[in-house]
């Protein structure tokens, strides 16, 4: 227990003074594909995931969830992509169209933390203000 607090207050030092010992803490992402190369590995996902002590159903289970991931990102890719090319298409030639959009777009304004929890507190209010006014029907 003492050793493991010893060397959590190195880590802690360490990270304070940005003087960690190992690349790894400065580009995680870098590190896991030279560590993933190193070990033979095909993907950055299997050096987290110890499938020697799954059964088989396990790693099938695992493999179908992966390729339905593989599968699902590809289709928001090609979702995305389509998306883009049509705003392309009409800028360039329906540029009408695309001022539309964009209007559309700024009118709505990006959407915040702040802004969504404003929406919410509103919604909930008019819901309670609902409520109490069918309430007062009763009364």
């Amino acid at each position: 227990r003492k050793e493991e607090e010893d060397y959590f207050s190195m880590y802690c030092e360490d990270y304070n003074t940005c003087t960690l010992p190992d690349d790894k803490y400065y580009n995680i992402k870098e590190w896991e594909l030279k560590e993933a190369s190193r070990r033979g590995l095909k993907t950055v996902q299997e050096l987290y995931t110890d499938t020697s002590k799954m059964t088989d159903e396990e790693k099938t289970a695992m493999e179908r969830r992966r390729l339905q991931d593989e599968v699902r990102k590809k289709q928001e890719d090609a979702r995305t992509f389509a998306m883009m090319q049509a705003l392309k298409e009409a800028k360039s030639k329906d540029s009408q169209r695309f001022k539309e959009i964009e209007e559309e777009h700024r009118a709505k304004g990006p959407e915040t933390f702040e802004s969504l929890a404003l929406k919410r507190k509103r919604a909930k209010e008019a819901k309670e203000h609902a409520i109490t006014k069918k309430l007062k029907g009763y009364i």
